[in-house]
């Protein structure tokens, strides 16, 4: 299972570059030009692209409007 993630914007480009180089495969918001995309628009990107979001943003956090299967990180069998 090879784990794909999307890091949010507001996580350093430091961090980016450390899971790279953990041979992750990650990309980031910034990449993507997405710096002011809504969190709908991330988590559709993520589930598109079969892709885990990474954020400190605890919206995504909400269950109302990310629910638990909805989205690759939200697997609850993980």
């Amino acid at each position: 299972m090879n784990i794909k993630l999307l890091l949010d914007q507001n996580l350093r480009i430091e961090t980016l570059q450390f899971l790279r180089d953990m041979g992750l495969d990650v990309i980031s918001t910034r990449e993507l030009g997405m710096d002011n995309a809504t969190d709908q628009e991330i988590a559709e990107f993520a589930i598109t692209h079969d892709r885990i979001v990474v954020t400190f943003d605890h919206d995504f956090g909400d269950i109302r409007d990310f629910p638990v299967g909805s989205n690759p990180g939200g697997n609850q069998n993980a």
